[in-house]
């Protein structure tokens, strides 16, 4: 049996390249995260994010961050946020997998 090669070749870069991020690989990675494992298929994540090259609202997103999160995201192409629903659709009850749930959805953003 051979590890997933995406999963064996990933590596945590120390700097961000400069070349643009493409909206194909922005929709790419999306795609990734509706395929994650969810309870009940509720997929309690919503995505946003901003491009670099929307100088204003990039700014704008890095001045949101905190600790010594802008120092390195500053120097990102794109800025992914991730949110999370805490109760299923259904009957509104406390979804006690959600946060599992949104931590699957993030490692199939990042393993494409």
């Amino acid at each position: 049996m051979k590890l997933n090669n995406a999963i064996q070749n990933r590596w945590s870069p120390h700097a961000f390249s400069a070349k643009e991020v493409s909206k194909e690989m922005i929709e790419l990675l999306f795609q990734a995260a509706l395929r994650a494992p969810s309870s009940m298929n509720e997929q309690p994540w919503k995505y946003y994010f901003v491009c670099r090259s929307n100088q204003k609202k990039f700014s704008e997103t890095v001045e949101l961050l905190t600790n010594n999160n802008p120092l390195w995201a500053q120097n990102a192409q794109v800025l992914i946020i991730s949110v999370l629903k805490k109760n299923f659709d259904y009957q509104n009850q406390p979804n006690g997998k959600a946060l599992h749930d949104i931590d699957a959805a993030n490692i199939y953003i990042a393993i494409p």
